[in-house]
């Protein structure tokens, strides 16, 4: 199909809007930008942690009265496990939770330094009491050594996947004031490690 292009009226004088012209068969016409923006995106990385049975690996929790949403936007279960073991089949719960307490504080890592720390938000490894909400999913892996020869390419491949389902008609997992999250072992093996990796964004309630 060939260009063409809809005549506008006269400029206005309110606000302006940012074209770029080019000539189009003997016309200028003026192509509009769209600009894609991102919200407040940080970094969640629990490093290699020991298995054991019911461990809260990962728990987040945006606080009452917050003025945000926190939103799980990607997770990545990562075998961390490099000497040979003897491996069996893993089962990791996705749960919200309303309150969390103890374990190992957590820091998110901004990827822009000019949205500083957030706020407002409590992040931890292996809490010694979670509330937990209803069950979101489980996702299912082993504790196999990953191979240092790329003979054992599963648990590679398994930690480029996102664990969160997304696309474009789709809501992440929306974390509201008072609301959280947690990835709990439910398999009974103590023999292996496993890190994880959360990406979330921050919206400012308004």
């Amino acid at each position: 199909m060939a260009e063409a292009f809809i005549q506008l009226p006269s400029d206005g004088t309110g606000k302006k809007t940012r074209t770029k012209s080019k000539t189009v068969s003997s016309n200028v016409v003026h192509e509009t930008y769209i600009v894609q923006g991102a919200d407040p995106t940080y970094y969640i990385f629990v490093a290699a942690q020991a298995l054991a049975a019911n461990k809260y690996h990962l728990a987040f929790l945006n606080a009452a009265a917050s003025g945000q949403i926190i939103r799980l936007r990607k997770l990545f279960f990562l075998n961390a496990q490099l000497a040979a073991v003897t491996g069996v089949g893993v089962q990791f719960d996705v749960r919200r939770i309303s309150s969390i307490s103890g374990g190992t504080t957590i820091t998110p890592n901004p990827m822009d330094t000019a949205d500083g720390a957030l706020t407002n938000f409590t992040c931890v490894s292996a809490p010694t009491s979670v509330t937990e909400g209803v069950l979101l999913y489980s996702w299912f892996t082993n504790n196999d050594e990953i191979g240092l020869t790329n003979a054992f390419p599963t648990a590679m491949l398994q930690a480029l996947g996102n664990a969160m389902p997304e696309g474009n008609e789709l809501k992440e997992l929306n974390c509201r004031e008072g609301e959280g999250f947690t990835v709990k072992q439910i398999t009974s093996t103590t023999i292996g490690s496993y890190a994880m990796l959360a990406v979330i964004t921050k919206e400012l309630l308004t």
